[in-house]
């Protein structure tokens, strides 16, 4: 109970402060707010699981990491599932949890262990989102309010809250796509591409 009212003071004081905010400083606050919240809410697939891994596609795609990490990608002469073949069609999630556990000596996945790749990498990965869905929304909506308000919204959607806590290819593939839409969308409404600070 004491998380519901948090997140549900969180959130409605997220949407008090968006409609007072006045001033740049105060927007970069309230959009630091909502990608704070955006984690937690994110996380409550990867808390509430203790072990294991929590969803139908995960499971292949974890046994598609592991495999190109004890037989190298692309897999070739292995004697593995179809479906686990096609998974490894697309492996950059898989080899990003590979290189991310060597890095970080945080195990891939562990029935012992509550904290693994398998659920710290996805949060971590969808933490830009809302940065990205704010640029994009402030720059079409011209006005950083509703441009707060959207991404306030997009936070909440189930959808992305639940199936990308988990380790799948679409995850990366999510915050990709969103990255797309956005250098499209700098494209069209500058002529040329820079890198500058929101």
């Amino acid at each position: 109970n004491v998380f519901w009212v948090s997140v549900t003071s969180l959130s409605f004081l997220i949407i008090w402060q968006i409609d007072k905010v006045r001033d740049r400083s105060k927007e970069m606050m309230i959009l630091f707010e909502i990608i704070i919240l955006g984690t937690i809410l994110h996380s409550i697939f990867v808390i509430t699981v203790l072990y294991g891994l929590f969803g139908r596609d995960i499971h292949f795609d974890y046994y598609v990491a592991y495999t190109i990490g004890k037989a190298g990608w692309p897999l070739h002469n292995i004697n593995i599932l179809p479906r686990t073949l096609e998974y490894s069609r697309w492996p950059m999630m898989h080899i990003l949890g590979l290189v991310f556990s060597k890095v970080t000596n945080i195990e891939l996945f562990s029935i012992i262990n509550e904290y693994t790749v398998t659920k710290i990498l996805p949060t971590i990965i969808n933490i830009p989102l809302p940065i990205i869905y704010y640029s994009m929304a402030k720059r079409m909506l011209s006005s950083y309010k509703p441009a707060l308000l959207s991404t306030y919204l997009f936070i909440y959607i189930h959808y992305a809250i639940m199936f990308h806590s988990w380790f799948v290819r679409e995850t990366l593939g999510y915050l990709l796509f969103f990255t797309l839409v956005f250098t499209t969308i700098l494209r069209m409404y500058n002529k040329t591409i820079k890198i500058t600070p929101l």
